[in-house]
């Protein structure tokens, strides 16, 4: 069975996720490799929400199977940070807090700096997980900060 045509087998409202989240996996990863991360910082932020808890966390693994699911499918490769992304971006849509982490790894002898992204939802992992525990999350600093160090 081809890969078009499974999709179209899927119930309407998962082939509008996985839609969704192609059309999402697709802009981080354009953002990542051809725009200064300068200029999008400020998608990753959290936005506080009122979704009851009852409905993220199913809701929140829910989108991260179906982000892990199309990005294995996407022509480039789509890794944990604009996996992270995106689903973050659809949390978001959505109403859900979520919390997007971006950690520095202790190198091997000789090697570059290894990073990871993950994202949250209270708490619970729902990308990138697995690995979050061998990465120190970095802080990012906060908007009213980084204006008091401009002036």
């Amino acid at each position: 069975m081809t890969l078009l045509a499974s999709w179209v087998r899927l119930p309407p409202p998962r082939r509008a996720l996985s839609l969704e989240a192609a059309v999402c996996l697709t802009l981080a990863w354009l953002l990542i490799h051809h725009v200064p991360m300068r200029h999008w910082r400020r998608l990753l932020e959290t936005v506080p929400t009122g979704a009851d808890r009852a409905v993220r966390q199913p809701l929140g693994r829910t989108v991260g199977r179906m982000v892990r699911r199309v990005a294995r499918r996407l022509p480039f490769e789509a890794l944990c940070l604009p996996r992270a992304m995106a689903a973050h971006w659809m949390m978001r849509r959505r109403g859900v807090s979520s919390h997007l982490r971006i950690g520095v790894g202790r190198p091997a002898p000789g090697r570059a700096l290894n990073y990871h992204a993950w994202l949250t939802v209270d708490g619970e992992p729902v990308i990138g997980g697995r690995r979050a525990g061998a990465y120190t999350p970095l802080q990012w600093p906060s908007r009213s900060a980084a204006g008091v160090a401009r002036s």
